[in-house]
């Protein structure tokens, strides 16, 4: 190691030190490491603090603000009291959809809110003790749920710090956001299903007395005018779009999302003095610090040489999954005891980075997948949320371990099999589907029809079986429907709105377009078996289902004829 190395490697720890006694102001210590690199001559002011001039602070800064003022509209206070009601309902129905309404919150919110989590949490206290659903039950679950987005699609901080890795380990990848989106959902539905499987191993036991201001924190009463509300949801919209549309725009896409804060200025939602705090915010500093730190770090050649030294004691044959996953365990352990997520990021992903980099592997996933891993370090009562959690429903340590270590690794399964597939499997299954269909001599048709269905269709799958399971129907039912609308009306309409395309051509039956003849009466005829006899009867049959399995292997098989 060079001298160099040594200084920037002890600066990282006396930094991540001042973290974990939490002597100074969030934010300070990798200020202050920056300050000592440049004193050491490690590097020069221009590149210890260019964190603060890179596009993704710009965004994630710029977002924050956007979240603020979402938090003044109507539609946020409705949530809160909509939470607040079901809670308050009971029963294993109520539960359920508790979660879900938490994680639904959160996709607005984004993951790592803390305003968020605290309402949660606040909220959730205040219950009166019920046999039905008993306070202690839901408390753990729905507080957890407040990190775990069920439509992830405000994923701009974890998202930035994924490209900010990426740029700071010198790897030159277009991380889609699309893609992304999907490995957060992954940890979601991982989390989701041990919620359900754990609803009877919760305790039952009355909680810590309501507190006062959260029994009225459902009452919050809307500052914001009708048109105010209205500017205030388009400019969320915009800044999503955005850093959507960012991979194909560059930097233009983020100083989208700063534009949507000078309308939100304009239109009165927010005075200047509210955006100065909120693109100012701590975590702010600490993202834009840790960059530089990163970067230092790269320009010794210390992250070269570590991932170097573990991709030789790995060794060439390494399974991508096992080096993802003790990465997702070393991060998220590490960033719990640190009590810093972000900063513990910043220094293990880019080692994590250049491992895989130097296996020949696809080093996004390894990105992707350790970011999120940051916030998933919740068996251990020390950090913000679970500490607050284990507080508030009065639980001993080995309830909170009873339900925390298991989640802690069915997410990190998750979430690792998430980034692996969608890193690995993409392009196997969309990209190259004209291949293994050419190889195998199976019309594409049909491999869409089954494996990538399946894939897609997969999550759906395993809610509809552990519903039933536990007896939810009507859950399991509501699931498909809802996902399959989701998909027909939002998906469709957002691919055909971004990307046109034209109706193939290439099967017809009688001279006309397959489409025409076969698909759009199948669809009907489906729709017809699955909806007449339920609403005559009020009930799904067995005989429904064997004749919707009849049919689907008779439309895949006429696919191969075609």
């Amino acid at each position: 190691m060079t001298l160099p190395m040594i200084i920037a490697l002890a600066v990282t720890v006396l930094m991540i030190i001042l973290i974990m006694v939490d002597k100074l102001p969030f934010g300070a210590p990798p200020l202050l490491a920056l300050l000592l690199l440049v004193v050491f001559g490690v590097t020069d002011i221009k590149t210890a603090f260019g964190g603060f001039a890179n596009p993704t602070i710009v965004m994630l800064a710029s977002f924050m603000a956007i979240i603020a003022a979402l938090q003044k509209t109507s539609f946020i206070v409705k949530f809160k009291q909509t939470m607040f009601n079901m809670a308050s309902k009971g029963g294993f129905k109520a539960y359920v959809l508790l979660i879900l309404i938490v994680m639904l919150g959160c996709s607005l919110f984004g993951t790592g809110s803390t305003a968020y989590y605290v309402l949660v949490i606040g909220l959730l206290s205040t219950l009166p003790y019920s046999k039905q659903l008993p306070p202690s039950r839901v408390l753990m679950p729905a507080g957890f749920a407040a990190n775990h987005p069920l439509l992830p699609f405000n994923t701009a901080l974890q998202y930035g710090i994924v490209i900010a890795v990426l740029e700071s380990a010198g790897v030159a990848a277009n991380v889609n956001l699309v893609k992304f989106s999907l490995v957060n959902l992954c940890l979601s539905i991982g989390f989701l299903v041990w919620c359900i499987l754990a609803y009877k191993i919760l305790p039952d036991h009355p909680i810590a007395e309501a507190k006062e201001e959260a029994l009225h924190a459902g009452e919050q009463k809307v500052a914001l005018t009708k048109n105010q509300e209205l500017i205030t949801y388009f400019s969320f919209v915009l800044a999503v779009v955005g850093m959507i549309l960012q991979s194909k725009i560059g930097d233009a896409g983020y100083a989208i999302t700063g534009l949507a804060v000078g309308i939100i200025l304009i239109s009165g939602v927010m005075d200047f003095n509210e955006i100065r705090n909120s693109i100012s915010a701590p975590i702010i500093l600490m993202s834009a610090g840790v960059i530089g730190i990163a970067d230092a770090l790269g320009n010794t050649g210390l992250t070269s040489l570590v991932g170097e030294t573990v991709a030789k004691m790995l060794g060439t044959n390494v399974n991508p999954f096992v080096l993802i996953f003790a990465f997702c365990i070393l991060t998220s352990v590490l960033a719990t005891l640190t009590g810093s997520t972000i900063g513990t990021v910043y220094v293990f992903a880019p080692m994590a980075i250049a491992t895989c980099v130097n296996l020949g592997l696809d080093p996004t996933a390894a990105a992707a997948a350790i970011v999120v891993s940051g916030w998933c370090g919740h068996f251990l009562p020390i950090d913000g949320m679970p500490a607050m959690i284990m507080g508030a429903g009065d639980y001993k340590i080995t309830e909170f371990w009873k339900f925390t270590i298991p989640q802690y690794f069915i997410r990190l399964l998750a979430l690792t099999v998430g980034a692996v597939l969608i890193a690995l499997g993409a392009n196997l299954l969309v990209d190259n589907g004209t291949l293994i269909a050419q190889a195998l001599g199976v019309p594409e048709s049909v491999i869409a029809l089954t494996f990538v269905a399946l894939g897609t269709s997969l999550p759906e799958l395993v809610t509809a079986i552990t519903s039933l399971v536990k007896g939810c129907s009507d859950l399991s039912l509501g699931n498909i429907v809802g996902a399959n609308v989701f998909n027909l009306v939002l998906v469709s309409g957002v691919s055909v709105t971004l990307a046109p395309f034209t109706v193939p051509q290439s099967s017809t039956l009688f001279g006309i377009n397959s489409s025409l003849v076969l698909e759009i009466p199948v669809m009907l005829a489906v729709m017809m078996i699955m909806t007449l006899p339920a609403l005559k009867r009020g009930r799904l049959s067995r005989a429904q289902g064997i004749i919707l399995l009849c049919i689907y292997a008779a439309f895949c098989a006429i696919q191969f004829t075609m």
